[in-house]
């Protein structure tokens, strides 16, 4: 056994050998495991607003997260951390709970400040992942998230809901998904036929038509459109 020393509370206390190889810190509880944590978080207090200032290998420079002063508290329990969504070429906040080491889940932190419930999605009114200032988030529908999310980064045409086929086939395919399930699809080889199709589709869900989750609904507006 092997005597190391805490690199929070600055305590000795005994580990085993094998741990102490693997491991990059030591701590000789929980709780200074967690406020080391806290302690790597930094934050830069603006007038209006603050930052939260965190480091990536991907990145040189820290990355700059924004929220607004008075979740400079409530957030301060833990380290946060980023995931690249390559999606939208941006990053998303999140960091896992304490005191539950057992069945411990990721919290994700727009989702946390607004305090979100499960069967609903917080959408980012400027597109921007890394602006998380209540301002900026809005707590909708999975429907209505979809409808406000640009091009992603791995679309090569630029359209959203577009796709080219592989290989050598000449064809395009519109797909728009609900709730992960697709509630329209189109094949075709004339791109701008396409893209009418899904600005009359789209027209229509905003304006013409109270759709609601259901199958059928949705197969009478495929009708209605493709007419």
């Amino acid at each position: 056994m092997n005597y190391v020393q805490c690199d929070y509370c600055k305590k000795w206390f005994p580990k085993k050998p094998s741990a102490v190889r693997r491991s990059k810190n030591d701590f000789c509880s929980h709780k200074c495991h967690d406020l080391f944590q806290q302690k790597k978080n930094v934050f830069v207090i603006k007038e209006d607003y603050a930052e939260l200032h965190i480091t990536t290998k991907r990145e040189e420079k820290p990355i700059v997260i924004l929220i607004d002063k008075e979740d400079v508290e409530k957030i301060n329990f833990t380290k946060w951390s980023l995931k690249y969504d390559k999606t939208v070429d941006n990053y998303y906040v999140y960091a896992w709970e304490r005191n539950n080491y057992k069945n411990r889940k990721r919290i994700i932190l727009h989702r946390f400040l607004v305090n979100c419930p499960n069967n609903l999605q917080v959408d980012h009114v400027n597109r921007d992942t890394k602006d998380n200032r209540k301002s900026n988030l809005k707590i909708v529908s999975q429907q209505e998230n979809a409808n406000n999310k640009g091009v992603y980064k791995n679309n090569r045409l630029g359209h959203r809901n577009i796709r080219k086929l592989g290989g050598r086939s000449k064809q395009y395919i519109l797909e728009i998904k609900r709730n992960k399930k697709i509630v329209f699809k189109k094949y075709s080889r004339d791109l701008q036929e396409l893209i009418q199709l899904r600005d009359k589709f789209l027209e229509a869900e905003k304006n013409g038509t109270q759709i609601k989750e259901q199958k059928e609904e949705y197969i009478q507006l495929k009708l209605d459109i493709t007419e």
